[in-house]
């Protein structure tokens, strides 16, 4: 409308007779462009919709009404033979995880598995915190997300971990206090999934003593820099859905 509509200035005689005779020569060579570019995309668009029923292509919009933690919550417990490499991958860092020299006993061994979302990561996280959990005193899998609720994430982990006393109306300062004189002599495994700044990690860490208990932490980010910052940069390849057969 803007390209055909424009105005044209009333002119007469001859300069205004081949103006106008000008404009109408426009209009139809930009009209006749339009209708291609029109057929051209009903072409397409018919294409890919025959595509999509030959092959049987069913897209479904996600639902508005789920929240973003429970969708996480069902990655936590999706089947290991869904993903294929799971098994390898939660081996291989099993095996770096475990591996121990003196030094590296006087404070918790990190590492963060890294990856942009959908990879598997928090998966991943999960397969590994099942198979190791068993060697350690206490253990917990806590998420923290975009905008964390760091007292809810405390509770969440003593709970967890095992702490039984009434933690629920504490502030964050005492209930980083708290982590830490239950932790004390214990030999700790703590999931921090889904982690987006370095400002939150920085907070939560607080809780981890160094006990020399052979402790191990683990991180999820689709962040780069938060994985560098929390060390033990773990880069993750995209797990394929599917039959791990």
């Amino acid at each position: 409308m803007v390209r055909i509509d424009r105005g044209l200035k009333e002119l007469h005689g001859l300069r205004g007779f081949i103006d106008r005779s000008m404009d109408l020569l426009t209009k139809a060579k930009i009209r006749h462009k339009l209708g291609t570019e029109i057929k051209d995309l009903k072409r397409s668009i018919k294409e890919v919709s025959e595509r999509r029923d030959r092959y049987m292509v069913h897209v479904a919009a996600k639902p508005t009404d789920v929240p973003v933690e429970n969708l996480r919550i069902s990655a936590m417990y999706k089947r290991v033979a869904e993903l294929i490499g799971t098994e390898d991958k939660s081996n291989e860092l099993i095996d770096k995880l475990m591996k121990w020299d003196e030094s590296s006993k006087k404070q918790p061994k990190k590492v963060s598995i890294v990856g942009f979302g959908g990879l598997g990561k928090t998966t991943l996280a999960k397969v590994v915190y099942d198979k190791l959990k068993k060697q350690f005193d206490c253990a917990a899998f806590v998420s923290v997300s975009l905008n964390p609720n760091l007292e809810r994430i405390f509770i969440d982990m003593l709970c967890q971990l095992g702490n039984n006393k009434n933690v629920i109306t504490c502030g964050t300062q005492r209930l980083i206090n708290e982590a830490r004189d239950f932790l004390q002599d214990k030999r700790y495994l703590i999931v921090i999934d889904d982690i987006w700044n370095t400002s939150v990690w920085k907070i939560i860490q607080c809780a981890f003593i160094d006990n020399e208990c052979g402790s191990i932490v683990i991180s999820t980010t689709r962040n780069l820099d938060v994985a560098e910052n929390i060390g033990g940069v773990n880069q993750l390849q995209p797990l394929s859905l599917g039959d791990s057969s």
